[in-house]
C-alpha cells in the first residue's frame, strides 16, 4: 500500500510541475492560483495518457522510460518548491484556521480515512496496451 501512495504522489507531482510550466503564459485566464494548478495538473495527466497510448500502439513503451519521466517531473516540482520557499513560508503565516475550517478538515479526514485504509497498491506489472485496448476489444 505505501508504494501505491508513493506512485500516485509521484504521478501527481510530475503532472503538477509540468503543467504549471506549460500553462504559465495563460495563468491570467484563471480566477485563482488553486484553479490554475488543478487545471494544469489535469491537462498534463490527460495529455500524458494519450502520449502513452500512442507510444504503446507504436510498441515504444518501456517501464524505465515512464519511471524516468515521472522522476524528472517530480524533481522539477521539488526545484520549484525550493525556489519558492520564502513565498511558501509567508503564505503559511497568513493562513488562519477558524472553527468552521477545522470542522471541515476533520469531516474530510473522517470520510477519507476508510479509503486510505483500503487503498489499492498499483501493480508493478502494469500493461498499458491491455489497459487501453482491452475494453474496446470486447465490443469489436
Amino acid at each position: 500500500m505505501p508504494t501505491g501512495f508513493l506512485a500516485a504522489g509521484t504521478i501527481l507531482a510530475s503532472a503538477l510541475a509540468l503543467g504549471r510550466r506549460a500553462l504559465l503564459p495563460w495563468r491570467g485566464l484563471f480566477r485563482g492560483r488553486l484553479l490554475f494548478l488543478v487545471f494544469a495538473a489535469s491537462a498534463v495527466r490527460g495529455i500524458r495518457s494519450l502520449v502513452i497510448l500512442g507510444l504503446c500502439l507504436a510498441g515504444c513503451v518501456d517501464a524505465w522510460l515512464f519511471r524516468c519521466l515521472l522522476a524528472g517531473g517530480s524533481l522539477l516540482l521539488l526545484h520549484d518548491a525550493w525556489r519558492a520557499r520564502a513565498t511558501l513560508k509567508a503564505l503559511l503565516k497568513t493562513i488562519r484556521l477558524d472553527g468552521m475550517t477545522m470542522a471541515q478538515v476533520a469531516g474530510a479526514a473522517l470520510l477519507l480515512a476508510p479509503m486510505a485504509a483500503g487503498a489499492i497498491a498499483m501493480p508493478l506489472d502494469y500493461d498499458a496496451p491491455e489497459y487501453h485496448l482491452g475494453a474496446p476489444a470486447a465490443y469489436v
